[in-house]
């Protein structure tokens, strides 16, 4: 007997905002991934994804629930039958000119970074980020409205990596100024560590719920979570970080928003040869994987206290110790997300699709 309540695990939300249709295999792997929202499901919850996902591939966990599969806008849950939702945000919250301007308003935009709404514009900020400076004349292109390190356009000097054409007569890169309005364009500095700050905001007030480590691809795109920062972050930093995601989190709450947010920041080498923390990187306005990846390790056996998987977390609020911004630095209880069946001695949490459709796949290490 089901509740009549839906998890609803729409990925695709920041597509859906601009209109963008996504290619089906990518569908399928949000959709797969996006069955690991059971993880906020209760006894008799279904789970939507907007394409349908086998259930044989939901890896049977001890404390995770294993709900009713359902997908397809004909079962889309409305509001009032959703139990939790990966984005319920407004349109404008999830765009990066929201995000921008958040940071230019809290004094935080990285050095260099700027929303350009024309070719004009965009030529005058690539031009004087080509000179060097703090992205040693690399930068990136961000569209307004994607996830995950989609989307991105890396570059360096006045030419598009690849194609070698000046961004401002590239037609791709038109279409986004024209259809979205225009980009937000950083340096593309050294990272040396990537984390994130889980936040929540009603209207009770708002703060962190604790800090993880991000696990990025070259090019920015998501690979994982880890759940341990020790030795990513100073004790500074990480007081800042989370200082950072209130913040942010009452401007949220202002702007309308109420539920999980998140705040992504990193640590990267300055033109001195030195270390920088940037506290804010990106907003996300949606449920998060640092926050699935919490609730997994406190539903299941993985290192976590089994309490109400749906009640914000308590910051773990404890300074680290270790040597800030190591790279190696001990990760804790790690979500990884990867292609074909998970690697011996994981937890798996999602298995590939045995009919070879997709061969996308999650675990615990």
């Amino acid at each position: 007997m089901t509740s009549g309540l839906v998890v609803e695990a729409n990925l695709h939300a920041e597509a859906e905002a601009c209109g963008q249709t996504l290619p089906e295999a990518l569908l399928r792997r949000l959709s797969a991934v996006g069955t690991l929202l059971r993880v906020f499901a209760r006894p008799g919850d279904r789970l939507w994804t907007p394409r349908p996902v086998d259930p044989a591939r939901l890896a049977r966990v001890d404390g995770l629930p294993t709900p009713e599969l359902i997908s397809g806008e004909d079962a889309r849950p409305a509001a009032e039958h959703r139990r939790w939702s990966w984005c319920h945000a407004d349109r404008g919250l999830l765009s990066r000119r929201f995000q921008h301007e958040t940071a230019v308003e809290l004094g935080l935009a990285h050095e260099g970074s700027a929303l350009v709404e024309d070719a004009r514009a965009l030529r005058e900020v690539v031009n004087a980020l080509a000179e060097g400076g703090v992205g040693y004349g690399r930068w990136v292109l961000k569209p307004l409205w994607s996830a995950a390190g989609r989307g991105l356009l890396h570059g360096r000097g006045l030419a598009l990596e690849g194609s070698g054409h000046a961004p401002w007569e590239d037609a791709g890169v038109r279409a986004h100024l024209e259809q979205d309005g225009g980009l937000l364009v950083e340096p593309w500095v050294d990272r040396v560590v990537d984390v994130g700050c889980r936040g929540w905001c009603d209207e009770g007030g708002a703060g962190s719920l604790g800090i993880h480590r991000l696990l990025v691809g070259e090019r920015g795109r998501f690979r994982g979570v880890g759940l341990g920062w020790q030795g990513a972050l100073t004790a500074d930093e990480a007081d800042e970080l989370r200082r950072v995601t209130t913040r942010v989190g009452v401007v949220l709450w202002e702007q309308g928003h109420e539920g999980p947010f998140s705040v992504d920041a990193y640590v990267y080498r300055a033109p001195d040869g030195g270390h920088a923390f940037q506290a804010l990187g990106e907003v996300n306005v949606r449920t998060s994987f640092g926050l699935v990846a919490s609730r997994l390790a406190r539903r299941t056996a993985f290192g976590g206290h089994i309490g109400d998987p749906w009640h914000p977390d308590l910051d773990e609020g404890t300074a680290p110790k270790g040597a800030p911004g190591d790279p190696s630095a001990a990760l804790g209880p790690v979500l990884r997300f990867g292609r074909g069946a998970p690697p011996d001695g994981a937890s798996p949490v999602l298995f590939p699709d045995p009919s070879g459709d997709d061969d996308t796949s999650a675990w615990f290490e």
